[in-house]
């Protein structure tokens, strides 16, 4: 009897030690698989964004700003330090930020130039100054 369990308990420490390696396995690959799809979700947003500015489609733009933001500051400081090419991504969406602040407060003074510009005019200018950061403005 004796023989018995400790043989179950080796086998059951065998066991457990494989499904902790697994454990660890699993982990590593699920922190990588968050980081490929928030570097794949970097260059989606600024490939969106420059392709909204040129296209003058700011509430697009600040969609993607939004989105951008969203990714967090500790994804975005792991990706400039782990990968390269995404460093140019966040340099090419902080450049297309500063091009949309600057388009959307030229749109905002527009707007107010109107003296008969709609109520939804209004507030959708107003929505466009949070993605970017300007609520302040």
């Amino acid at each position: 009897l004796a023989q018995n369990v400790a043989a179950a308990a080796r086998l059951a420490q065998g066991v457990s030690a494989r499904v902790r390696e697994l454990d660890v396995m699993y982990t590593r690959a699920s922190d990588a698989a968050r980081r490929v799809d928030d570097v794949l979700a970097l260059r989606e947003c600024a490939e969106g964004i420059r392709a909204a500015l040129a296209a003058g489609d700011l509430p697009t733009a600040c969609g993607h700003v939004a989105r951008f933001l969203a990714l967090g500051e500790a994804s975005r400081t792991e990706m400039e330090a782990e990968v390269g090419g995404s460093i140019a991504s966040v340099h090419q969406i902080t450049e297309s930020m500063h091009k949309l602040r600057v388009s959307v407060g030229a749109r905002a003074e527009e707007v107010v130039a109107r003296h008969e510009a709609s109520v939804s005019e209004v507030v959708g200018v107003c929505r466009m100054y949070v993605p970017p950061g300007m609520v302040d403005e």
